[in-house]
């Protein structure tokens, strides 16, 4: 964006003629222009790959012939000749729109391509930690039923035993020993 607002201010100072009208586009240019550099930078530091690199290293010459192009725009159509103004509109037009163009549609190219490969990247990890999750909840709801199970056999066994001891006992047993239950053997 920022780089884009360069090129109009540069298309402002060759096509007008109003000095001060001028002189602030060449100020806005200038404050673009630094702000790109200082974003141009930052992208710099983020290139990783070495696809990356040589693209950047493209674009950064491609930048910098748009820069030498931009200022001789400028130098040829800043002054108050309506014929040096026109030298400068078709210096734009034929060469330097053509770069801008170019260096431009090959970075947002690359970075559509890497954004179409991280969103697949995404997608693929998005369906593993899906089935992670599903798995760890089979495996929780298994392990719950195999707990639920023994704990319940531990409490329903002495239980059991419990009530045919009594019903021995109804019928008149009364010298079999009653259960006992062992609660170091109760794990949970």
């Amino acid at each position: 964006t920022v780089f884009t607002d360069v090129r109009s201010a540069t298309r402002g100072i060759i096509g007008y003629n109003d000095p001060d009208l001028v002189d602030g586009l060449i100020t806005t240019h200038d404050e673009k222009k630094q702000a790109f550099l200082e974003y141009w930078e930052v992208v710099g530091e983020t290139v990783v790959s070495s696809k990356e690199k040589e693209l950047y290293d493209q674009v950064n010459e491609q930048i910098q012939q748009y820069w030498e192009l931009d200022q001789q725009a400028i130098n040829t159509g800043k002054v108050d000749m309506e014929e040096k103004r026109m030298q400068a509109q078709e210096l734009m037009q034929n060469q330097v729109a053509p770069l801008y163009n170019e260096t431009m549609r090959e970075l947002m190219n690359e970075n559509v391509r890497e954004g179409d490969s991280l969103s697949s990247i995404l997608n693929i990890m998005g369906f593993i930690f899906l089935l992670i999750i599903v798995g760890v909840i089979v495996l929780a709801i298994i392990i719950a039923t195999r707990m639920e199970h023994a704990i319940s056999q531990g409490i329903a066994a002495p239980l059991d035993a419990l009530a045919k001891r009594l019903e021995t006992f109804s019928q008149g047993n009364l010298s079999d020993p009653f259960p006992t239950l062992n609660l170091s053997l109760i794990h949970i």
